[in-house]
């Protein structure tokens, strides 16, 4: 493409149709890169996030041991709590077996909020890469698109120049510059001896095969 805008001309003979349409062009072209800047960014930003992903339902899948809903967990030990602080006969023993039960749920709530704090952030994450692709879906319609504006642009700069009509005479001309090949006598003096020849070799094979 940049070598048909070289051959329209000086920029001193170019016409306002043709100077126009070369404008025309540059502005497409630098919206077309601004375009493919930007699906390079956000395909980077994509492998980025398709890595996290995957680091992440990897861990998920590790974990087989299954948690437990974090709102009894938090009732649990909302309980477990008032009847330390309440309870008036509370033995040593007892309050000890109370303690336990509370560091237990506490073992048992954070594992349970870590995996559910992971399975949101995992969902999260999928929805960008959702997101991602579906943008960059859409630019790469836009750079189609880009393309055949730019298709048309140039035919109509050629038309405007005159290459096209310049390329067609020349390929007239060539074609009628073209000799059809002669053949001398000499020429066809060998193909005659060798049209003989073949016709000899025939024939003694032939004798050949009849004596057999």
């Amino acid at each position: 493409m940049e070598s048909e805008r070289k051959e329209v001309g000086s920029d001193a003979t170019k016409s306002p149709a043709v100077k126009e349409l070369e404008e025309s062009i540059d502005k497409v072209k630098k919206e077309k890169y601004a375009v493919v800047d930007e699906i390079k960014r956000l395909r980077s930003r994509l492998a980025y996030k398709k890595s996290e992903y995957l680091a992440i339902t990897k861990l998920l899948g590790m974990d087989t041991e299954k948690t437990k809903n974090i709102g009894y967990l938090k009732r649990l030990k909302e309980k477990l709590e008032f009847a330390i602080s309440t309870e008036a006969a509370l033995t040593p023993d007892k309050e000890k077996e109370l303690i336990r039960r509370i560091n237990s749920v506490n073992e048992e709530l954070d594992k349970s909020l870590r995996s559910y704090r992971m399975r949101k952030k995992a969902e999260s994450i999928n929805n960008i890469v959702e997101e991602l692709q579906k943008k960059i879906e859409e630019m790469e319609k836009k750079i189609t698109d880009y393309n055949k504006q730019l298709d048309e642009l140039y035919y109509k700069l050629r038309e405007a120049s005159g290459y096209n009509k310049q390329h067609a005479a020349k390929g007239k001309r060539e074609r009628r510059e073209q000799k059809p090949t002669e053949i001398s006598f000499a020429d066809i003096a060998v193909i005659k001896g060798n049209a003989n020849e073949n016709k000899q070799n025939d024939s003694h094979e032939i004798d050949a095969a009849e004596s057999n």
